[in-house]
């Protein structure tokens, strides 16, 4: 056992002695080259180029995405949304609800009507449902399990609003509480005729603004004019617009109108339009 281990480090200690004075292994070693190759000659097995290590990356971008509407009916804006909530009202305490509902401004110039609506949850049904906007009762009476709308007209809406829901007391049942437990509770902002959408613009991307790239798909074949403003400046109108509309913009066509902020695309026609996939990207140069 003590002659293989010193063997071996004779083995090694030649081995290094030969890499360290340059002779290859194969040419020591002498004969043919397993391959084919003879001596001191070398055959590639494989090659390969590994190019430029790491990468440079002359753009970035950001693609904000607005979804899919049908352009020339009423536009609804969702304002408020819960999924669950629940309203009491006893001889010893209460749970009330209060709100504060933004409406903005571009919707509160076109607003038809604002529609709050919700399904009947659990109830015992001791006492009224009382609903409150801006300090006005819109409703107020007993609340089967069912769904409810109700409409609000746009002179009683304001840019800043608050909605109260509560429940009003069990009457005779002093020992109980009221109970309402409302379900996909929505405020919702009927406008029209135009569509509005916001997004955001940050500084950096002014600084760096290449271009942006607006794009959306319309039903093949529907005819009509479709006309398209950014922060109230028209850009776009086209007459029976082609399936996938593509329009770019260089900071030089909307350098003044685009703002740090927010800012909005408005939709319009008067010809009914399926838009979809409706998305506006940002490209930076870097």
């Amino acid at each position: 056992m003590d002659e293989f281990i010193v063997l071996m480090i004779v083995a090694f200690v030649i081995i290094g002695a030969m890499m360290l004075i340059g002779t290859p292994l194969a040419e020591w070693v002498g004969g043919e080259w397993p391959i084919g190759g003879v001596a001191g000659n070398y055959k590639s097995l494989a090659s390969f180029d590994l190019g430029r290590v790491g990468w440079s990356e002359t753009e970035a971008s950001r693609t904000v995405r607005f979804g899919s509407f049908t352009l020339g009916q009423t536009q609804a804006e969702t304002l408020k949304q819960m999924w669950s909530l629940g309203v009491s009202q006893g001889y010893f305490g209460a749970d009330s609800k209060k709100f504060e509902v933004q409406v903005d401004q571009n919707v509160l110039n076109n607003l038809r009507d604002v529609k709050l609506t919700f399904d009947m949850g659990e109830t015992n049904l001791y006492g009224n449902l009382i609903i409150k906007w801006n300090g006005k009762t819109v409703f107020d009476r007993l609340a089967n399990l069912n769904r409810y709308d109700v409409v609000i007209t746009p002179e009683n809406v304001k840019e800043s609003n608050t909605l109260e829901i509560s429940a009003a007391g069990p009457g005779l049942y002093f020992w109980a509480a009221t109970y309402y437990e409302l379900k996909n509770f929505k405020v919702l902002g009927e406008y029209g005729p135009e569509k509005f959408m916001s997004f955001k613009v940050y500084p950096n991307e002014i600084e760096a603004w290449s271009k942006g790239i607006l794009r959306f798909y319309t039903t093949k074949g529907q005819q009509g004019e479709i006309i398209i403003k950014l922060n109230g400046n028209e850009v776009y109108r086209e007459s029976n617009p082609q399936h996938l509309v593509i329009k770019e913009f260089e900071y030089s066509e909307i350098g003044n109108i685009i703002r740090i902020g927010d800012n909005i695309l408005a939709f319009k026609s008067d010809d009914v339009f399926e838009i979809d996939d409706v998305e506006f990207e940002i490209s930076l140069s870097t």
